[in-house]
């Protein structure tokens, strides 16, 4: 398994010029931004501030490239009805829509500005400043979207997807709200009845690995959402199975 990079982001000495043509700075660490959802509720003015923030960000983007903005992290958990907190929002996209979104910004579009550490915020009308991260896909910590939903004029990442991604920041990070997420998240798609699709090989270990933070019922529903594609990776589950002591009380 890679180590995770520190993530790469622009920072007051590096700011593009509002001359110049905006580059996104790329996200390289194979985790995305420390934007992890807590294990207390989210109040529900923000999680309209993160929704409009999300909103707002797709309409700086040309309109035939918004549907390719994405929502991920734990504002997208949200957005699929989550209650877990978060504050802050993770886009991802290929190079050209993020481009859109830095040069927007840069023009002075109305409620976003750049931070000191070269992030962007948005000051949503419920109050709250949110941080935004911006991901190009396919340079680091998401390679790649398998499916995603519809949402407002761009898309949210579907559970599915939230939920092999979510397994990437269990493993590297593992805080209680993360594991909280990915526990969430798993119960979601086994509700559908959905399974993962085909996973390389470091999907796999990140997505086996998480399953340490799960019991024994939750570690049997992920083997069985990993599916006949994930085959092997899914006996390697069950088997480590056979290392949780299991305590049957007597009558």
């Amino acid at each position: 398994m890679s180590k995770a990079r520190t993530p790469f982001c622009l920072g007051p000495g590096n700011i593009p010029k509002p001359s110049s043509a905006y580059s996104s700075p790329p996200n390289r660490s194979r985790s995305p931004p420390r934007n992890m959802p807590t294990s207390r509720p989210i109040p529900t003015p923000m999680r309209g501030a993160l929704l409009e923030c999300f909103r707002a960000t797709t309409r700086l983007v040309r309109p035939e490239l918004r549907s390719q903005l994405t929502l991920v992290g734990g504002a997208a958990s949200i957005a699929h009805s989550s209650v877990l907190y978060t504050e802050d929002v993770d886009v991802a996209g290929p190079a050209e829509v993020l481009t859109d979104i830095g040069q927007a910004v840069m023009d002075g579009a109305p409620n976003f500005s750049f931070e000191s550490n070269g992030k962007i915020s948005f000051d949503a009308p419920q109050g709250f400043r949110i941080s935004i991260d911006i991901i190009q896909i396919g340079e680091g910590c998401i390679e790649r979207i398998h499916s995603a939903e519809p949402l407002f004029e761009g898309s949210v990442a579907s559970k599915l997807d939230l939920l092999r991604l979510r397994a990437v920041t269990v493993v590297d990070r593992g805080s209680d709200g993360e594991c909280q997420d990915f526990r969430w998240l798993l119960s979601e798609v086994a509700r559908a009845g959905q399974v993962l699709p085909g996973l390389d090989d470091e999907e796999l270990e990140y997505v086996s690995k998480a399953g340490g933070c799960l019991g024994l019922l939750d570690r049997l529903v992920l083997g069985a959402i990993l599916g006949a594609e994930n085959a092997p990776a899914a006996c390697r589950l069950f088997s480590s199975l056979i290392d949780i002591p299991i305590n049957i009380p007597y009558p």
